[in-house]
């Protein structure tokens, strides 16, 4: 059982990923909508992150309370393996994005 039990964690932990937002910093969290055939909504289009989104606090050991950081409306406690840390883009990227490249 012991043997079996470390294995199990071990292989648990390979793609495991130690990350703490700190309060205030800014994160993407995943986007979960489903489709809809009478809006004619397909959710394989939508985006996969919403965000910017601001760290107002953490909440428990794995959770996070987000709120938007432009309107300062709370958007609910995410699980840490749901988010992920923003990056801003870069002038270039912007620039490159909008002569239409891919």
């Amino acid at each position: 059982m012991k043997f079996a039990s470390q294995k199990n964690a071990t292989r648990y932990n390979l793609r495991r990923r130690v990350v703490a937002f700190p309060e205030g910093s800014l994160v993407l969290r995943k986007n979960f909508v489903l489709s809809n055939a009478q809006k004619a909504f397909s959710a394989k289009l939508a985006p996969r992150w919403i965000g910017p989104l601001k760290v107002k606090k953490k909440v428990g050991n794995v959770s996070y309370l987000l709120e938007d950081a432009q309107k300062k409306k709370e958007d609910g406690i995410w699980h840490i393996e749901k988010l992920k840390k923003y990056y801003p883009r870069t002038s270039q990227e912007t620039r490159y994005s909008k002569l239409g490249g891919n």
